[in-house]
């Protein structure tokens, strides 16, 4: 029978295959040849540490030089690091967690023949302790082919794997690699108290707040003290220096509250060696450390370059209060019920509207405290007029505690708990409260989705917008730009203000005219449409048909005395015309300037006419003139007389002539203009002088600004 070579190879590949399956051909060592095993599989070193966790395990890595370096679980639930049996101090928990995440996912690469000479033991042994279990992995010597370390499971018998070569960090590390260099292992969150020997003691409060120990009691913010405990507890110990080393005269330093009971205490000796900006710290058995400076100084708490205390006036959440009790001038309480607020007074109880009480506790909230007036003692009191006595209830006897009152200049200032007295910034709040205090003042109720039309009348135009299949129309005034003209997102921040509007107060009648009348039609409801009105007067007095006259807050005030229309009306013609015709106003016989859009911008129909200087002023006339913004729509007589006269042309749009005044800006004809926003220093403003024009210099295309003035 022939033999082809298909069948050759094929039969030369059984072969080979068969002795890599008993002799490992990456073998060179001299003690002879290492077998790989046809059993090969990756599998986990260790499968069973994926259900547990680290906390009760014990480790010990033996170098390959026979050093034990251990991490033993401790009493805090971390763990402590020794080497030898000499304890070295708290390990670092990011450290013991990346142990027990390089054990857990460690796997086999290959196994190795049962009998080959693997140099068991010399890279080091791995013992993992969990309860009555103990864990093995002694490391050899290094595969030929650098793949991996060779290595024994001993608690499973004497099979050898080829493993990770990762494993071999594990027992070359030196014992401080595994120490904790942090003050102590606590998170900022489980810490109660802080006591730095007589000097200073801060607490926090059942209801959250830190709060400093003695007399006065000063409340501290909450994330200014976290802050600074962040920056204690994780700031590096460095260098780590051995107690046998140094003379070490320890003081007492430091008692650290943590929560559940429980406590620590740091002692300082002297200097650190050859760190004299740093001191020795001791913070249990083990090492010294050493810390800066300025961490072991007792916290000053007016410090003016970081003050502790809190700045917030009512540090409290509104989902934390059950309460609120008045006892000064009159005795009321508020108090939280499930679904809302009831206010107890004069022996009758009556409901609270919840925006309301919400937006009291919110005004309060936002007040803050002057930390630069400084403080006056609490014996001042007593001299202050107007006293308040208020507490804010968060849980059985957790109270914060307001006393107030003004001085000769109205300023108020209030202590919290039994602090020092402490000014108000700004407007002070309202603390005193009764039943008027949580009135619903809420002027309509409506959705601006549910308006479908809106008419501004006052000093300016009037002006009468509507919805149309979801879009706004302008109907007044008549505009060159119909609807887009109107600018849909000052409409909706307008009708926004409206379905808000509430009184600050309820007023005295208003006299004299309305400044602003502002009419609205809703949806149709139960067949009819609903119509409902405002106006507003002088000293942003208002009145709504059935409602009290009312004093709104000047933000609402401004909000309602705005326009409806685009600021930006020269801007948006001159960036959507393709010709200008520019002259000074009142002067019809002069030759008017011409300009034409090209790609580079505007650009004068015969700029070789011109004088450089013209050209000049040309270009800053156009660049204040797309920067102008307009801040009101006025009616009437113009304030002053008109400088430039402009005629926007366009073929995709309607032609515009305009004039521009001083501060104002006008549609030829119209009766209404824009009052525009001051002009910026240094801008062309006034008309320059403007030569004339030679006729015949345009060349045949004639004289392109001989239309007749209107």
């Amino acid at each position: 029978m022939k033999l082809s070579w298909p069948l050759l190879l094929s039969g030369l590949a059984v072969v080979v295959s068969g002795v890599l399956a008993w002799a490992d051909p990456f073998d060179r060592a001299e003690s002879g040849a290492v077998m790989v095993s046809n059993r090969s599989a990756a599998r986990r070193l260790f499968p069973g540490l994926g259900e547990l966790s680290p906390g009760g395990a014990n480790f010990e890595f033996q170098t390959p030089e026979g050093a034990r370096i251990r991490l033993q679980p401790s009493p805090d639930g971390g763990h402590v690091v020794l080497e030898g049996e000499r304890l070295l101090g708290p390990a670092d928990p990011e450290a013991v967690d990346g142990i027990w995440a390089s054990l857990r996912m460690a796997t086999t690469l290959r196994a190795v023949s049962p009998g080959s000479d693997i140099g068991k033991g010399q890279g080091g042994v791995v013992r993992v302790g969990l309860g009555d279990q103990t864990l093995v992995l002694s490391l050899g010597r290094s595969a030929p082919d650098k793949s991996g370390l060779y290595g024994v499971l001993e608690h499973e018998g004497d099979e050898a794997w080829v493993v990770e070569e990762e494993l071999a960090w594990l027992v070359s590390q030196p014992a401080e690699a595994w120490l904790s260099h942090r003050l102590a292992e606590v998170e900022v969150e489980a810490l109660r108290g802080l006591t730095w020997g007589e000097s200073l003691a801060i607490r926090l409060g059942d209801d959250g707040l830190w709060r400093s120990e003695g007399e006065p009691v000063t409340l501290l913010g909450t994330q200014a003290v976290e802050l600074r405990l962040d920056r204690l507890f994780n700031s590096r110990l460095e260098p780590m220096v051995d107690r046998e080393e140094v003379e070490f005269s320890a003081r007492p330093w430091l008692l650290v509250n943590l929560a559940g009971g429980s406590a620590r205490t740091f002692a300082l000796g002297g200097a650190c060696p050859e760190h004299p900006d740093r001191v020795l710290v001791d913070r249990g058995p083990g090492m010294l450390g050493c810390i800066e400076v300025e961490l072991v100084e007792p916290w000053k708490i007016e410090d003016p370059g970081a003050p502790l205390v809190e700045s917030k006036f009512l540090p409290l959440r509104f989902a934390e209060l059950l309460a609120v009790h008045l006892e000064q001038p009159e005795r009321r309480t508020l108090r939280r019920r499930t679904g809302g607020w009831l206010l107890d007074e004069e022996g009758r109880t009556v409901e609270v509207i919840d925006d309301e009480a919400f937006r009291w506790f919110s005004t309060l909230s936002a007040a803050r405290v002057d930390l630069e007036a400084g403080t006056r003692p609490r014996a001042d009191l007593s001299a202050l007029q107007g006293r308040v006595s208020l507490s804010f209830e968060t849980g059985p006897e957790r109270r914060l505690r307001f006393e107030c009152g003004r001085d000769a200049k109205r300023r108020l200032w209030c202590a919290r708990d039994s602090g020092l007295l402490r000014a108000i910034v700004g407007e002070p709040p309202r603390l005193a409260f009764d039943a008027e205090t949580f009135e619903d003042r809420r002027i309509f109720r409506f959705s601006a989705a549910d308006v479908r039309g809106l008419v501004l009348e006052g000093d300016g135009p009037r002006t009468s917008v509507r919805r149309d299949l979801g879009a706004w129309r302008l109907d007044q005034p008549a505009h060159p730009d119909g609807d887009a003209a109107l600018d849909e997102l000052r409409v909706e921040a307008y009708l926004s203000t409206l379905a808000t509007l509430r009184a600050e107060a309820w007023a005295d009648a208003p006299t004299g005219e309305p400044l602003r009348k502002v009419s609205f039609e809703l949806a149709p409801a139960d067949g009819a449409p609903s119509e409902l009105s405002l106006e507003v007067y002088a000293n942003c007095r208002a009145r709504a048909e059935g409602k009290r006259p009312l004093l709104l807050s000047p933000h609402a005030c401004r909000a309602l005395a705005g326009d409806l229309l685009y600021d930006d009306p020269l801007r948006n013609w001159l960036r959507e015309s393709e010709g200008l015709q520019i002259r000074p106003a009142g002067q019809a016989e002069a030759m008017p300037w011409v300009l034409t859009r090209s790609p580079e911008g505007w650009a004068p129909v015969n700029e070789a006419a011109l004088p450089p200087e013209a050209v000049t002023t040309l270009e800053a006339l156009l660049a204040r003139w797309d920067s102008l913004r307009s801040v009101d729509l006025r009616s009437g007589v113009r304030p002053g007389p008109a400088q430039w006269r402009i005629d926007f042309e366009g073929e995709h749009r309607a032609p515009a002539r305009v004039e521009i005044g001083a501060d104002w800006a006008a549609l030829v004809g119209a009766d209404w203009w824009y009052a525009l926003a001051p002009v910026e220093e240094g801008s062309a403003s006034g008309p320059p002088s403007i030569p004339d024009l030679d006729p015949s210099a345009e060349g045949d295309e004639g004289d392109p600004g001989a239309d007749e003035e209107p």
